[in-house]
């Protein structure tokens, strides 16, 4: 029996109405039939034996078939044109590995391809040779794997992708997708790359009310945590359908590769994000390639990106407008701060991101290696030279990330202090940069040549007790370190119990961790402030502060003095371009913990009760109106169901009781509170007024809010 078409409705109408036992078919259409729920819809109870073959079988799709037909008998089956139909049984009725049992059949493996001597050959090609040895034998160019007297078939020959001189089977990334909730169809096939012959790239068939682009970024994770490395497709597309043969077998791209078409229509980065947390958010991001992340990025307001990346944010806007609330408006500073959170996401796993696409991203595509410009690496050979040693400090600012990258291209013999969660990810990126450049034949190019020297660094995570010994030993040795003096991480070694001082930064009081001036007493080696400022994503340059050393010979008693002096020139140096720069200053976030001295007091006259709600009750009746008051450093922060204002000027936070939810969002809002609003609570009930009241007259007294209207505010 023949269907009319190759739906499985069809085929499944045509098995109930004749009461057919034997179903034929290829692993391609079994996925189809099942998937498309017509075996549940058809009476298929007459089926006896169902074979399949032509192709490989994923190990998810067979399962999925032997569950779904538990009566029925499965065989897989094999033949070829040249040897016709080949007898195999299976080692079980659950498993892939079969041997040849056919009468005048024999069958051998070399080199992983399977060879058959059959009396039924065929005779030969019209067009030419048959293809056989002298003695009978033809490759069929399958390759198989042996275990015994069984094999198991891994794929044609010509479908091989070869990656870096390993070999992936398409199949097998093929099952391991399919396995995967939310994928009906899988194929995948080798795209060409000069420097690893080929890459992997994968088409899917969305089986899920998923995104698009959340489903890509799950599997491109769950590839990386599964497979081996060279495995994992480096794109993934989602497709509306594959596309098969009129036996039904899967067409595919060649070995070669061809390109695969982009989807025409990518959703916004909000709607990617409106159903998934923060983490979440936080693990697409970080499987995200360097032009997917700059595409999200872009593609996010100011307002999306205030609301899908919160947890960065908000820091980063309350230690602004802490900063810089007598200097900017509010505006502009809620400005700086998308911008300022932008650069903050880029530059977190840039450096490894860039490593990634190197160096086919300069020898193909004709990118620039050198990022940033950095005229003064002569000069940090020379220093380092002369004192024998030399500690580079920077912070989290512009182009931070490259930085250490940069000075290394350069020929410095550079170690690198970097947080504890960062140095995997980049030591990962150096190893697999290391090894594509191995496959490089051997040559004069400057470019290779800096990749080399940049393969050469050394990272040390910065929490690790030994970390501070390695240190001291590195510039010992006349090496170069590069340490960010702006964070709370690492240890102060045997000065631990000393190893913070109390500054005066941008106005505040603070105590910030003092361990590069302790190292570079202790080494006896001088410390350049140095900053990478962005010049644009994708570009920068680099720039220097005044060289700071030790005095050669010092008596211990003076060790305060020298770190003190040290952490202050350096952090005025930070200052001085926070001030010019704020927007690429993503350490700004941290300023808050850095902070120290007494909170701000209430204020010493105080109204409480019924005094001051009428006090309150007043200003509003004449014509006033209440808001927040960003200008004075205060900041409402929205956390699911609830609120918190906080004052930054004391790092002061208060949370309104649920109730007051809508009050404080209509403080935030420029029209503010006014007497109608009150008024109407007291129509509802004249206690909700007297609550609002009382909570008004509790902000105001805290400094939390302002009148907006000239005169006096008088004390509460």
């Amino acid at each position: 029996m023949f269907p009319s078409s190759h739906r499985p409705d069809e085929a499944c109408r045509l098995i109930q109405e004749h009461r057919i036992e034997l179903l034929p078919t290829t692993p391609s259409f079994i996925n189809l039939l099942l998937l498309s729920g017509a075996a549940d819809a058809y009476d298929l109870s007459s089926l006896r034996i169902i074979t399949y073959g032509s192709e490989m079988m994923p190990e998810t799709t067979l399962r999925n078939l032997r569950d779904k037909f538990p009566n029925v008998t499965l065989r897989q089956t094999y033949g070829l044109s040249e040897l016709g139909q080949i007898k195999v049984t299976a080692r079980d009725p659950g498993s892939l590995a079969v041997k040849v049992v056919g009468e005048g059949m024999e069958a051998k493996v070399i080199d992983g391809t399977l060879w058959v001597r059959s009396d039924y050959a065929m005779e030969g090609y019209l067009s030419g040779e048959a293809g056989f040895t002298e003695d009978g034998w033809f490759d069929t160019g399958d390759l198989v794997k042996m275990d015994g007297e069984f094999i198991t078939f891994l794929g044609r020959k010509s479908e091989l992708i070869n990656v870096a001189g390993l070999k992936v089977y398409p199949a097998e990334v093929e099952g391991f997708l399919l396995s995967q909730p939310g994928v009906s169809e899988a194929l995948v096939s080798g795209e060409p790359n000069v420097f690893v012959g080929n890459t992997i790239v994968a088409q899917v068939v969305a089986g899920t009310d998923e995104t698009e682009q959340a489903l890509i970024q799950r599997l491109r994770t769950e590839c990386k945590k599964k497979l081996p490395r060279y495995m994992v497709p480096t794109r993934i597309h989602v497709v509306q359908q594959l596309y098969y043969s009129r036996q039904h077998k899967k067409i595919r791209i060649s070995g070669a590769g061809e390109r695969m078409p982009e989807t025409t229509c990518k959703p916004r980065p909000s709607e990617v994000a409106a159903s998934m947390t923060s983490s979440e958010i936080a693990v697409m991001i970080g499987s995200m390639s360097e032009e997917e992340i700059r595409d999200w990025l872009q593609g996010l307001s100011d307002e999306e990106l205030r609301s899908i990346h919160a947890d960065r944010y908000d820091p980063v806007y309350l230690n602004l407008l802490a900063v810089f609330h007598k200097e900017l408006n509010t505006a502009e500073i809620e400005r700086i701060a998308a911008q300022c959170t932008r650069n903050a996401i880029w530059s977190n796993r840039v450096l490894d991101r860039w490593m990634d696409t190197l160096p086919e991203a300069v020898t193909l595509k004709k990118k620039s290696l050198r990022k940033l410009r950095y005229p003064e690496a002569e000069r940090v050979r020379l220093i380092a030279k002369q004192h024998h040693g030399l500690i580079i400090c920077t912070f989290r600012f512009g182009h931070y990330s490259l930085l250490p990258f940069e000075i290394a291209m350069s020929g410095i013999d550079l170690v690198w202090t970097a947080k504890d969660t960062v140095v995997p990810a980049i030591e990962d990126a150096r190893l697999r940069l290391k090894a594509r450049l191995e496959l490089q034949p051997p040559g004069n190019d400057q470019n290779q040549e800096a990749l080399e020297n940049a393969c050469r660094m050394t990272l040390l995570p910065v929490s690790h007790e030994v970390t501070s010994l390695k240190l001291l030993q590195t510039l010992r040795e006349g090496r170069v370190v590069l340490m960010h003096a702006d964070g709370n991480a690492g240890l102060g070694g045997r000065h631990e119990k000393n190893s913070r001082c109390l500054l005066q930064f941008m106005g505040f009081p603070v105590s910030i961790k003092s361990g590069i001036a302790n190292l570079a007493w202790t080494a006896k080696v001088p410390i350049l402030p140095m900053l990478a400022l962005s010049d644009g994503m994708d570009e920068g340059h680099v720039i220097c502060g005044e060289l700071i050393s030790p005095p050669a010979s010092a008596r211990a008693a003076e060790r305060d003095e020298f770190v003190t002096n040290t952490m202050r020139s350096l952090y005025a140096f930070l200052a001085s371009y926070g001030h010019r720069y704020p927007e690429q200053w993503p350490g700004v976030a941290a300023v808050h913990r850095w902070r120290r001295g007494p909170a701000a007091g209430l204020p010493p006259a105080l109204i409480t009760g019924e005094k001051a709600r009428s006090l309150v009750e007043n200003e509003l009746s004449t014509g006033g109106n209440y808001v927040l008051d960003k200008a004075g450093a205060v900041a409402a922060l929205s956390r699911s169901e609830d609120w918190f204002l906080v004052d930054m000027k004391s790092l002061k936070s208060f949370r309104p009781p649920g109730w007051a939810n809508g009050l404080v969002h209509k403080l935030c809002r420029d029209g503010g509170i006014n007497y109608g609003i009150i008024a109407s609570l007291k129509e509802q009930n004249a206690s909700s007024m007297s609550d609002a009241l009382s909570l008004l007259a509790e902000f105001r007294r805290n400094g939390l809010i302002k009148i907006a209207l000239k005169g006096s505010f008088p004390t509460i």
